[in-house]
């Protein structure tokens, strides 16, 4: 019943919502106009209270009028939800099973590389890094690797840079030596020690454009296709597909899937517990 009530909300304020979001990338350039109408709905909603308005109407003149209401809504709308090793146990299948194969399928010295796409404020990038070189150390290989992680979100960007998070950031470490190996403690800060920062390149990039990067040996974007329409979701599938070298893999959140479309060209990495990882 509930979600009918919201449905017809969307519905009734379709116009006004494509709208607002057609201002905002007119006057930010951040393009939110082919989000899910569910997600802009939530998200201008909250912010009725703070501005004193009643509707979607009154909000996007409110806007127009009021430019850091705009950079407000720009801040919630781009979600950020992320944690070292977030599903712990879809890392180590990463560790265990995938990552020590694709190593090994190289040759040595060949560079392995990985685009963290919808990387927020970075911890997933760095999990990674630090995946790689235990799997590297442990199977004593001389491969390279390279790791570049993608937000729309420049904000992300520099605080993903800094390499900085909060002592309880690290509440999901697979093994409790990472901490000590691979970070440095400052008061209540934990931060990413030199040696990891320097093997991911963070840039600025959003999944809207067709500008994708090639060649990838593993393709990460976790809880972000969720937000976007279908149409959308389709494109960039498509785009991963096309980037993925042979062998490679796209690892998707728990609430995302391939579409139909491309079944054929994607396979569960492991068909018993499906971990969302897929491979050519």
């Amino acid at each position: 019943m509930e979600d009918t009530l919201i449905n017809g909300q969307i519905e009734k304020n379709k116009k006004n919502i494509e709208q607002i979001l057609e201002y905002i990338y007119d006057k930010t350039k951040f393009d939110f106009r082919e989000y899910k109408h569910s997600t802009a709905f939530r998200r201008i909603s909250r912010r009725f209270y703070y501005c004193e308005v009643d509707n979607f109407s009154q909000y996007f003149d409110y806007i127009i009028k009021n430019y850091m209401e705009c950079l407000r809504l720009v801040n919630d709308l781009l979600i950020s939800v992320t944690e070292f090793f977030r599903d712990r146990e879809q890392w180590r299948f990463l560790y265990e099973k995938y990552l020590p194969e694709i190593l090994q399928i190289k040759e040595n010295k060949d560079c392995v590389r990985v685009w963290c796409a919808g990387c927020a404020s970075g911890e997933e990038a760095y999990s990674l890094a630090i995946i790689l070189e235990e799997i590297i150390e442990k199977y004593r290989l001389k491969n390279e690797y390279k790791i570049i992680a993608t937000d729309i979100a420049v904000s992300h960007i520099y605080r993903a840079q800094s390499g900085i998070y909060k002592k309880e950031s690290l509440k999901n470490l697979p093994f409790e030596f990472i901490r000590e190996k691979y970070f440095s403690t400052d008061n209540d800060f934990i931060i990413i020690k030199k040696e990891i920062k320097k093997r991911i390149e963070f840039k600025f990039h959003s999944l809207t454009d067709n500008n994708f990067f090639p060649s990838q040996d593993l393709i990460i974007c976790r809880n972000t296709l969720i937000y976007f329409t279908r149409k959308l979701q389709a494109r960039i599938i498509k785009g991963f597909c096309d980037c993925l070298d042979k062998n490679g893999a796209l690892w998707l959140g728990k609430a995302e899937n391939i579409f139909k479309e491309y079944e054929l060209r994607f396979k569960f990495i492991d068909p018993i517990n499906k971990f969302f990882i897929y491979g050519r």
